[in-house]
């Protein structure tokens, strides 16, 4: 029998570059839920007041 050492992947280790590519990324809301479409919230659904605030949201960036 052979005697084999753990050496790990044979592509070796990868390490996180500092540099970034193309435009910063905005943070992202949470998730939407099927309920929260149905989800009364004021005279609309909570999915429809989630939507108008990104929106809202994204039109001031501009």
């Amino acid at each position: 029998m052979t005697s084999a050492t753990q050496t790990g992947p044979f592509w070796g280790r990868a390490d996180k570059t500092k540099t970034a590519t193309g435009p910063e990324r905005k943070p992202r809301g949470g998730p939407v839920f099927i309920g929260d479409a149905v989800t009364p919230w004021g005279a609309d659904t909570l999915l429809l007041a989630v939507l108008r605030t990104a929106q809202r949201d994204i039109s001031d960036d501009e």
